[in-house]
């Protein structure tokens, strides 16, 4: 990366994951402030830090249980498979992954209906 682009990086102090917008930063923006305001104004942000990564782990599972209707999924198979494309590298790529998806997706829906 050069400097322009965003790549999702671990935070070296708490280990939150988070987008770092330059290849030099390696904190989060709640372990910066608190490195630069000191300990004492650290520990209500880092209570709002715990309390906002734990809204967004129940977002991410919401959004995971609504996920995409099995027949968009299954659709998105056959626009994008290799037979349509020439057997190209970018179509093998994405049908393996949608290929992957459907199965984890499919794994889970079995789960949930074998545990009631």
């Amino acid at each position: 990366m050069n400097g322009g682009g965003r790549v999702y990086r671990s935070c070296t102090k708490c280990g939150y994951e988070f987008y770092a917008d330059a290849d030099w930063k390696r904190i989060c923006i709640a372990c910066w402030r608190a490195s630069k305001n000191g300990a004492a104004s650290s520990g209500n942000e880092r209570a709002l830090v715990d309390h906002l990564r734990s809204e967004n782990a129940a977002l991410r599972a919401e959004l995971g249980r609504a996920g995409m209707p099995n027949e968009m999924l299954d659709r998105m198979i056959r626009l994008c498979h290799p037979d349509r494309h020439g057997n190209s590298a970018a179509s093998n790529e994405v049908t393996a992954w949608l290929l992957n998806l459907r199965r984890t997706k499919r794994g889970d829906a079995n789960a949930r209906q074998e545990n009631g």
